[in-house]
């Protein structure tokens, strides 16, 4: 890509700069010129948002006639958002480089999704032959499917980009694995990342209070 005026150079981004021989010197201090500097984790950063993130989603939120919390997960997720836009406070470096950041994400939920096999797979069998079971699985079916075509509508008629719907159908549903997906299909592109960080959050609220609401009646 070529340089314009309104250009914006984003953490790990690699520049190709043509200038004088005697101001290249000034250019590296001003740009920096570390190839490893932009490819490394910030451990400090990391370990201050995850801590962050862990305490806001333990924090319990009051309300009537009872309370929720977001969870370490939604928790962590608006901390990285907060950071994400930040950047910098002052010499602390709270943003990674775009390989960096996908080489977590691709870890985290693997991680994730072999910890939810592993914890439901010895129930699975006994409850899809339990008579509840295939009720359960086929009205699951039904809701996420009608979801999913709903938020597809929605997302046509106010002309969001399809991968970025992509995105907000796996953070409308809090399914990492729609993410995991999505990523594969498309190489990674941001747009779908972003789509699931806007979504997430609300969603699990969302659901948080809805569960809240059924327990209730119950």
């Amino acid at each position: 890509m070529v340089a314009q005026p309104g250009f914006v150079v984003q953490m790990g981004d690699r520049l190709r700069v043509i200038a004088p021989r005697d101001r290249i010197t000034d250019v590296g201090r001003h740009l920096g010129d570390s190839e490893r500097g932009i490819s490394d984790i910030n451990p400090t950063g990391l370990a201050i948002g995850l801590t962050l993130g862990v305490l806001l989603g333990l924090l319990p939120i009051p309300l009537p006639g009872g309370g929720f919390s977001l969870g370490v997960a939604a928790g962590t997720l608006l901390v990285g958002l907060v950071f994400g836009r930040l950047g910098r406070i002052g010499p602390l470096v709270t943003s990674m480089s775009h390989g960096a950041a996908s080489s977590l994400s691709t870890f985290g939920m693997i991680t994730f999704l072999a910890y939810a096999g592993t914890l439901a797979g010895g129930r699975f069998a006994d409850a899809v032959t339990s008579p509840l079971g295939w009720k359960v699985a086929v009205l699951g079916f039904a809701i996420t499917s009608a979801a999913a075509v709903l938020l597809l509508v929605v997302a046509r008629l106010t002309g969001s980009a399809p991968r970025r719907t992509a995105g907000v159908l796996g953070g409308a549903q809090t399914q990492p694995a729609v993410l995991a997906y999505a990523n594969e299909q498309t190489d990674n592109d941001v747009r779908v990342g972003i789509g699931y960080a806007l979504a997430y959050p609300a969603a699990m609220i969302s659901k948080i209070l809805l569960a809240q609401l059924l327990a209730g009646l119950g």
